[in-house]
C-alpha cells in the first residue's frame, strides 16, 4: 500500500472544509484526497491497520464533500458511469 500520512490528509481536509470561500479547486482537492483514500482502503490488506484507518478517513472525507454539496453518481447509474458532480435531486450520496 502506498504510504501516506492520514494525519496530513486530515489537516488538508480540515483546512479546506472550514474555509469560508471554497473554490472549485478546493473541492477538487478534497475529491483527490478521497480518491487516494479510496484506493488505499480498497487496495489494502485486511490485516493491515493502515487499511482500516484509510477506510475511516475516506468515509469522513466523503461526508465533508457531501456536506459541501458534491455527490458521486446519480440514482440508477451503473458504477462505471458515476462521477463527482454538484448534488441534485437525482444524486446518489454513497461512494
Amino acid at each position: 500500500m502506498k504510504k501516506i500520512s492520514i494525519a496530513a490528509l486530515f489537516l488538508l481536509i480540515s483546512s479546506i472544509a472550514f474555509s469560508a470561500n471554497l473554490t472549485n479547486q478546493d473541492i477538487q482537492s478534497l475529491i483527490s484526497v478521497e480518491n487516494t483514500l479510496n484506493s488505499m482502503c480498497r487496495g489494502g490488506r485486511g490485516d493491515d491497520p493502515d487499511t482500516g484507518r484509510a477506510c475511516d478517513a475516506r468515509n469522513k472525507t466523503l461526508k465533508v464533500i457531501n456536506r459541501l454539496g458534491w455527490c458521486y453518481g446519480k440514482k440508477n447509474q451503473a458504477a462505471y458511469q458515476m462521477k463527482w458532480h454538484p448534488c441534485t435531486v437525482n444524486s446518489s450520496y454513497a461512494r
